[in-house]
């Protein structure tokens, strides 16, 4: 159980840069920008 938590602890300080990565890649993806433009506009609708 120790070995278990040590590789968790170790493999942590790699884990979440890489997550930040593939996270900032997928919002700034270049196909993202007119879903999000949409998206922003949500409150500014009239509602109907």
């Amino acid at each position: 159980m120790h070995d278990l938590g040590q590789f968790f602890l170790k493999t942590w300080f790699f884990l979440i840069p890489i997550a930040f990565i593939v996270l900032a890649l997928w919002i700034f993806r270049p196909g993202a920008r007119k879903r999000y433009e949409e998206d922003a506009e949500i409150p500014f609708k009239d509602k109907e």
